[in-house]
């Protein structure tokens, strides 16, 4: 039987087939060759993947960069077809778990040292209650007045002073004599009594009677005076309730002059002058003043 077949046609036939076979599918994965087996091409591996993984073997500080790259490389990887979802989830789980393992670790830490600092506190408001007897810390550290243990000791002011203590036996002198108690008038200011503010200010100890009351703006006064026949200043700023008490005020015009070494309290009847040295700290007009 002959074959009535072109022989021009069957070569362009068979050129055609082995183009096909070279050219392979659209995507290029399969690349079949002239001999019948295929070349498979597997895309990248996604990098985001890879440092998530490796961060999260980083224990501690790589977890929560970890965590990040596991989301970001997911994301990717949904995106360009690129390998490495397991990787990415692996990184992913493993992160989660070191910051949970982290933060149940912190609140234990915590727990475990708060009676320590609860401690501490208490025993520094300890400390602090005892150095200062309990009481709001004053403008200016002074010893607290206590009366000389001999009681029939007096004090007599310097000649210049307005008041003169005398002993007990008549003056042979024929000049009128002033007298060591207090005047029996009660105080004129509003809240005072014959021993100072009856409020919560500035007070006489004891039984003392007080010899000059005042008050400015921002402070309260009174000078007191003792069975043994002593003065003794207290004042009390406003702001802040804190007290200071000098002994041996000196009678100074119609007020008196309490010097604690470092500072300086003039006190009359128109202001309250305080003193640090010989550098003037402040005047405070006063609004109210009394004195025996």
């Amino acid at each position: 039987m002959n074959d009535d077949r072109d022989p021009r046609l069957d070569d362009r036939q068979s050129d055609d087939h082995r183009e096909a076979e070279h050219q392979g599918d659209e995507s290029g994965r399969y690349r079949p060759d002239p001999y019948g087996s295929s070349v498979v091409l597997l895309p990248p591996t996604n990098g985001m993947a890879i440092a998530s993984l490796v961060l999260s073997l980083v224990a501690g500080t790589g977890a929560p960069f970890a965590v990040i790259f596991g989301h970001v490389a997911r994301r990717q990887i949904r995106r360009t077809g690129e390998r490495g979802e397991g990787m990415a989830l692996a990184g992913l789980i493993i992160g989660y778990l070191e910051l949970a393992v982290l933060a149940v670790a912190i609140a234990v830490l915590l727990v475990v040292l708060a009676p320590f600092a609860s401690d501490d506190t208490s025993s520094a408001y300890q400390q602090y209650s005892s150095a200062t007897g309990g009481a709001a810390p004053s403008y200016a550290a002074q010893p607290r007045y206590s009366a000389p243990s001999d009681a029939t000791t007096t004090y007599a002011p310097p000649p210049t002073s307005r008041r003169v203590l005398t002993s007990t036996a008549a003056p042979t002198s024929t000049a009128p004599s002033t007298s060591t108690a207090p005047s029996t008038g009660e105080p004129t200011l509003a809240g005072a009594d014959r021993q100072g503010f009856a409020e919560r200010g500035a007070r006489c100890n004891a039984s003392d009677p007080a010899v000059a009351i005042g008050y400015t703006p921002s402070s309260e006064v009174v000078v007191c005076l003792t069975g043994a026949g002593r003065y003794y200043y207290k004042g009390m700023r406003l702001r802040d309730l804190s007290a200071i008490e000098i002994d041996d005020p000196v009678p100074s015009g119609d007020g008196f002059v309490a010097d604690n070494g470092g500072g300086r309290y003039v006190l009359s009847s128109s202001a309250l002058t305080i003193y640090q040295g010989s550098e003037l700290v402040g005047t405070e007009p006063m609004l109210g003043y009394w004195a025996a």
